[in-house]
């Protein structure tokens, strides 16, 4: 599992939602990787013009990594480790982050750097291009990229409190995944199968409405179905202070059980055929 805490891209989140997160995972028998990645110059402020390809650079960097280390044997480093289950898990703008890996790898979206020459890896013996990622575990995830002019200027609390009608990308560094613009369009056929979002209801920087569940209604129109798209909602503030507070920890362990019955069941029944 590779890890992106959250912070609105200002800052990273790194203990509260990266390590205390891997270490609960790991508890569970999950390899788990967090990845403390880049901000822009002007990450500091509420309002910034950077765009979110750096990002999305180390997260590519961090799930390159994770599958050079699969298929060692189980007294390496990581253990055995299998890259036909690699899960993403986002909070807040380290959802979109994971989003827009999901993206990268398994498309292309405009702005961001070209997908790596997989030949390389064919030269290697390695197979050719990796298999997918296999699901998205994604916690109160942002669809806006906190870096775009486009979100009212940089300050994304606006369009989260006021509504976003009539909200289209703009600019060529957009990444913002809206109801129905470009980048929604590019993003929902590269989502891994699986997907599992989780938040609270009562929260109003991000409702569930405008991200979690927008989502899920955006994947299940395009793939036809229902399976793939999850959201669960926990109980939380009633206030947007609450973002990312109040969430209740059985969250973790619904998560391990959903990682289970879909990612590894549907292996462990692929074993069996």
């Amino acid at each position: 599992m590779i890890i992106f805490p959250g912070g609105g891209y200002q800052k990273v989140m790194v203990t509260k939602e990266g390590t205390k997160v891997a270490e609960h995972f790991a508890s569970l028998g999950y390899s788990s990787f967090v990845v403390n990645y880049r901000l822009g110059r002007l990450a500091f402020m509420s309002v910034r013009s950077a765009n979110v390809g750096p990002i999305v650079n180390d997260a590519a960097a961090a799930l390159a990594f994770v599958r050079s280390q699969c298929g060692q044997t189980a007294d390496s480093r990581f253990g055995c480790l299998d890259e036909n289950k690699i899960t993403v898990c986002g909070f807040s703008a380290g959802g979109h982050l994971a989003l827009c890996l999901c993206a990268r790898d398994g498309g292309e979206l405009r702005d961001l750097p070209p997908k790596p020459d997989w030949s390389v890896r064919e030269g290697e013996g390695g197979g050719g291009k990796p298999p997918p990622i296999r699901a998205a575990l994604l916690i109160y995830p942002t669809l806006r990229s906190p870096t775009c002019w486009c979100v009212a200027g940089g300050l994304w609390m606006v369009p989260a409190m006021f509504g976003e009608r009539g909200f289209k990308n703009s600019g060529e560094h957009c990444t913002c995944f809206g109801a129905s613009n470009e980048a929604m369009g590019t993003l929902l056929p590269t989502l891994p199968k699986y997907v599992m979002c989780a938040t609270v209801a009562g929260d109003m920087l991000l409702p569930a409405h405008k991200h979690s569940a927008l989502l899920a209604k955006a994947l299940e129109e395009h793939r036809g179905e229902k399976v793939g798209g999850d959201v669960r909602y926990y109980h939380g503030g009633p206030f947007w202070l609450w973002h990312g507070v109040g969430m209740h920890t059985s969250w973790a362990d619904e998560a391990d059980d959903w990682v289970r019955d879909n990612v590894h069941k549907e292996e462990h029944d692929k074993t069996k055929i």
